[in-house]
């Protein structure tokens, strides 16, 4: 984060903490890489949570139905 943070150049901070620049390269590629992966698949996240949005609103529904069918039968009895 600092790298990105100052834009100190790697082999600075590389000697300020100590690390080599090989790890210090590799650490910033699977940090980048990351970044954009979670924004390549937010769109994926997005589609599958509104499948799984009208999922559960279909549930929902179902549910509500047999409830007042339900209500309606014990109302039926109380008379």
């Amino acid at each position: 984060m600092e790298f990105i943070d100052t834009g100190m150049p790697a082999a600075e901070l590389s000697c300020k903490h100590n690390v080599s620049p090989t790890a210090f390269q590799d650490w910033k590629d699977k940090f980048m890489q990351g970044g954009r992966d979670a924004l390549l698949n937010k769109g994926d996240k997005t589609e599958n949570h509104a499948k799984e949005m009208e999922n559960l609103k279909r549930i929902i529904g179902e549910i509500a139905a047999v409830n007042d069918v339900l209500k309606k039968t014990l109302e039926g009895t109380r008379r």
